[in-house]
């Protein structure tokens, strides 16, 4: 198998006036150098004069075909030059051979792979430290979700406003589920399996770690296709209810990453002969693994067939969408597997799962690779990439060598980091920084604390180090939204009440994780805010697989009142209402708010943080909020399509608006602070 040099990236990463960090991913080990321009754009006459700069490189190899760099840039004296339009270019060298991104055909304008916007040499962007910024933000990113992909969508902002930098975004929020680890196509699956060898140059030997997967049922579906629901269920004892594609291997948590970036990976994959029809695919493995008959899986297939076809041709305006802005990301719970850490059972299961703890730490170690490694590189020593490095490149690893690894990675607690825009944002960890009920409640409604304590110190602290002060405004990206649609949620509890008395556990049925099902990790934001005391708080998530505003009023025991925004935009790639089911949906949320009006809440301190509505202020009341829904410009309150949010953030003023793309940008009715 013949593999592009480039296999990922380049990425744009955190960016600021003292660095710029751009990883890319290389099937081979190269000496890479970098080059920074200042770029002049006057009635289309160009000029590039190069900026003095010293240029840093690690490379951590994660297999024998695949190398992650992070290329750090600092400037020669001084900082970088502000609210001016910068670009850059990479070099590549080994032994006598030299080249540059133009020779890969990166930097041609107008190519089909081209990097760059107009006219332009350079993939390009700017620093600032206005007090003001415009950003992007998403989540839910399925290869084989429906709809068009949002994130390309992107590329034509970038593309309007490229010179323009009063309008341009100047960074892209990811949060969370940028790859389905547990649901993954079956027409790709031979595919991730086989170039997950090829990169890593082994097939990770699973029997090893789990006898049982040497024998069937468990054998035969090992490396089939839509076959390892009981893998995951029995034998990793995972939660979720698709994950008949699951990744396992740390190579296929690699091939899933590189086919969700880079469209050179699909096309090579063509040219291998992967992705055929399901007639194809039956004449080569006659013999199905998963028990489903083949009228089924072959409506799966072929509808799933389609929508890879869709994503892998929006794929280089993606490339080149990561190339020109920089980006921060935080994973959710499918970037590993569905519902992971949702109760303390569910946590203590698979750790004590040889299979489960495995993939895991598979999940975890190549999250960090493609997404965590760039968004504050300082939080990474080189005992940890080291360590890293030293697991993935053994061929013969030692139990206690690999326990030494999964440990590891299960206990790191450093992913919560700051953004330096303007606010800063800070990003929380709500999936490996959690506490649970006193016992397991497992037929129980409530959920876990998804922020524990020492991970709001970890928060403030991010805070602090970076510059932040009381007084100012703050931006918190949390993956799950910590303020629902509260028709939503009254529904899931009705539904889920009856079932958690017939002893159902209703946690993973109803992916009850999130904010609103634990008093007590509620209270706990809201303690926090009070002890940093912003001057209000803009809430970015996204999960919920639609977006929405919503402005959240807090008055405090102590009279203190806060401003809360959360601002929801969620799927770039996944949707789930649709047709009738999406109008009949936002029609019942209409009449329930034209019905309540904005919804009261009392928030109170006793033992079972319980929760109110329109319930007088007492002795043991923490919080009053009085939330209102803003309506978007077709009267709704709700964008169940595939949507990207983007802000924009000024000392005098905030607009957000949810965009969605059909080759031409769809703002919905913009609300202003």
């Amino acid at each position: 198998m013949k593999l592009p040099v480039v296999l990922a990236g380049p990425f744009l990463r955190r960016t600021e006036s003292d660095q710029v960090n751009i990883w890319i991913a290389c099937s081979e080990e190269f000496e890479i150098s970098a080059e920074l321009f200042l770029i002049n754009a006057d009635n289309r006459e160009y000029s590039y004069k190069p900026v003095y700069i010293h240029t840093f490189v690690k490379s951590v190899p994660l297999g024998d075909k695949l190398i992650a760099n992070l290329i750090k840039l600092t400037p020669g004296s001084g900082t970088f030059p502000l609210d001016r339009l910068l670009g850059y270019n990479l070099r590549f060298t080994k032994t006598r051979v030299s080249f540059d991104m133009g020779s890969l055909g990166l930097l041609t304008p107008g190519a089909k792979d081209s990097l760059v916007y107009g006219h332009l040499k350079y993939p390009s962007f700017y620093i600032t430290e206005r007090k003001d910024c415009r950003l992007l933000y998403g989540s839910c990113r399925k290869l084989h979700g429906k709809g068009d992909d949002a994130l390309a969508g992107a590329d034509l902002l970038l593309q309007d406003h490229c010179l323009n930098l009063e309008e341009r975004p100047e960074a892209l929020f990811l949060m969370g589920d940028q790859i389905y680890a547990d649901d993954v196509a079956g027409p790709v699956m031979p595919f991730i399996t086989k170039f997950g060898e090829t990169l890593t140059g082994r097939k990770e030997n699973l029997v090893k770690i789990e006898p049982r997967l040497g024998r069937d049922p468990y054998k035969t579906a090992l490396d089939g296709i839509y076959g390892r629901q009981r893998i995951a269920s029995d034998l990793c004892k995972f939660s979720s209810r698709n994950s008949s594609n699951h990744l396992l291997r740390f190579g296929e948590y690699a091939s899933m990453y590189l086919l969700a970036f880079n469209p050179d990976i699909w096309r090579l994959a063509e040219r291998e002969g992967f992705l055929a029809s399901f007639e194809e695919w039956m004449k080569r493995n006659p013999v199905l693994s998963s028990g489903k008959n083949t009228h089924t899986i072959k409506r799966a297939y072929d509808k799933q067939l389609k929508e890879l076809r869709k994503f892998a041709a929006s794929l280089p305006h993606v490339r080149r969408v990561m190339a020109n802005i920089p980006s921060y990301m935080i994973f959710d719970d499918h970037d590993i597997t569905d519902d992971w850490n949702i109760t303390s059972q569910w946590r203590q299961d698979v750790w004590h799962s040889p299979l489960g703890r495995h993939v895991i730490s598979n999940g975890l170690t190549a999250y960090w690779a493609f997404q965590g490694w760039g968004n504050h590189p300082d939080s990474f020593d080189d005992t940890f990439t080291d360590m890293i490095s030293s697991h993935l490149s053994s061929k013969n690893e030692k139990k206690e060598s690999r326990l030494n690894w999964e440990t590891s990675m299960w206990s790191f607690d450093r992913w919560t980091y700051t953004a330096p825009t303007y606010p800063p944002a800070v990003f929380l960890d709500t999936r490996t920084q959690r506490s649970f009920p006193g016992k397991d409640r497992t037929m129980n409604l409530e959920g876990p604390q998804l922020i524990n304590e020492l991970g709001w110190l970890q928060a403030k602290y991010a805070l602090l180090e970076c510059g932040w002060n009381a007084g100012d405004p703050l931006i918190v990206v949390s993956s799950v939204p910590f303020y629902g649609i509260g028709l939503f949620d009254s529904a899931m509890k009705k539904a889920a009440f009856p079932l958690m008395l017939a002893r159902i556990p209703v946690q993973t049925t109803f992916d009850m994780d999130s904010w609103k099902y634990n008093g007590k990790g509620y209270e706990s934001f809201h303690k926090w805010i009070i002890d940093i005391d912003p001057a209000y708080c803009l809430i970015l998530s996204g999960d919920a697989h639609y977006a929405y505003m919503a402005t959240s009023v807090a008055l405090y025991l102590d009279g203190d009142k806060k401003t809360l925004y959360q601002l929801t935009s969620s799927p770039l790639k996944n949707i789930t209402l649709t047709g009738i089911t999406s109008e009949l949906v936002k029609a019942a949320l209409q009449i329930n708010l034209n019905k309540n009006g904005a919804r009261r809440f009392i928030r109170d301190k006793t033992k079972t943080y319980h929760v109110e509505l329109d319930h007088d202020f007492s002795h043991e009341t923490v919080a009053k909020e009085l939330i209102d829904y803003h309506t978007l410009e077709d009267g709704s309150i709700m964008e169940t399509e595939n949507n990207l949010g983007f802000i924009m953030i000024s000392p005098d003023k905030m607009e957000a608006s949810i965009v969605k793309f059909n080759r031409k940008t769809i703002d919905s009715r913009k609300f202003t602070k």
